[in-house]
C-alpha cells in the first residue's frame, strides 16, 4: 500500500507526457496550415491578366483628305493672261513691289485674266463641300520660315519683307480693294492673294525667297500649329 501514494504523480505524468506529445505533434501541423493558407493567398493572383503597356505611343498620323489642286498665278501682261509660275525674277528696291501672286484651284498653266474673284469661284466650283477651307501661306529665306494664316502674322518680317493679303471674294462687287486688315480678318476670310513689297532692311536677304501658298482646314496641322497638309504650291523668287 505504500505505493498508492505514488498513483496520483504517475498519472500526472502521464498527463504532461500526453499534453507534450499533442503539442509537439500539432505545433508543426499549424505552421504548415499558415504556410499553405499563404501560398494560396498568392497562388490566387491572376498572372494572365496583361500588364498595362506603358511604352510612349508615337501619335496616330492625321490622315490629310484635302482634294484640293492649288496654284500660285501671275498676271503676264504681255500674253494678257495669268500664268502658273514656278520661279520670277525680280528687282528688290525699298518700297517697291516684288510680286503679286493669286491662287486658283487648279495647275493649268495659262488662264484667264478674268477678275479673280469670278476666277476663283469657277475654279472652286470643281469641288464639293470646300467651304470650310481657307488659304495660308509660307514664306522662308535666310533661316526664316513664317507661316501665315492671318495678316498679323506678317509683322515679325514686315521691315524686311512687306506682305500684304487681298481678300477678292469679299470685294467680288468692289473695282478697288485694299489689302486685309486683322480688323476685316474673320472665320469666312479668303485670303486669295498676296503681294510682296521690298522692307526697308530688303538687303538682309541673302537667299531666294519661297512663296507657299496651301489651302486648310482644322486637321491640317500639327500639335504646335505647324501646317502638315499636302495642298501646297510654291514660288521661288529670285533677286535680279
Amino acid at each position: 500500500m505504500k505505493y498508492k501514494k505514488f498513483i496520483p504523480i504517475l498519472i500526472l505524468l502521464i498527463i504532461i507526457v500526453y499534453l507534450a506529445i499533442y503539442i509537439v505533434r500539432d505545433i508543426p501541423k499549424q505552421k504548415n496550415e499558415h504556410y499553405s493558407n499563404n501560398q494560396t493567398i498568392n497562388t490566387n493572383t491572376n498572372t494572365n491578366i496583361p500588364k498595362e503597356d506603358d511604352t510612349p505611343k508615337e501619335p496616330t498620323p492625321k490622315e490629310d483628305d484635302n482634294p484640293i489642286t492649288i496654284g500660285l498665278y501671275h498676271t503676264d501682261k504681255t500674253l494678257g493672261k495669268r500664268t502658273l509660275k514656278d520661279s520670277y525674277r525680280a528687282n528688290m528696291v525699298y518700297h517697291k513691289d516684288i510680286i503679286s501672286l493669286n491662287v486658283f484651284y487648279t495647275n493649268e498653266e495659262q488662264i484667264s485674266n478674268a477678275k479673280p474673284a469670278g476666277l476663283y469661284e469657277q475654279y472652286a466650283a470643281n469641288y464639293d463641300n470646300i467651304d470650310g477651307y481657307r488659304i495660308g501661306y509660307i514664306i522662308e529665306y535666310n533661316d526664316l520660315k513664317v507661316q501665315i494664316l492671318r495678316p498679323s502674322d506678317t509683322e515679325q518680317i514686315y521691315d524686311t519683307l512687306e506682305v500684304y493679303l487681298y481678300d477678292a471674294i469679299a470685294h467680288k462687287n468692289d473695282s478697288w480693294y485694299s489689302h486685309t486688315t486683322d480688323e476685316e480678318f474673320n472665320k469666312n476670310t479668303l485670303l486669295q492673294g498676296i503681294k510682296l513689297t521690298a522692307g526697308k532692311k530688303i538687303n538682309d536677304i541673302t537667299t531666294d525667297i519661297k512663296v507657299t501658298a496651301f489651302s486648310y482646314d482644322e486637321d491640317d496641322f500639327d500639335d504646335n500649329n505647324n501646317y502638315i497638309g499636302k495642298c501646297t504650291y510654291t514660288v521661288t523668287v529670285i533677286k535680279a
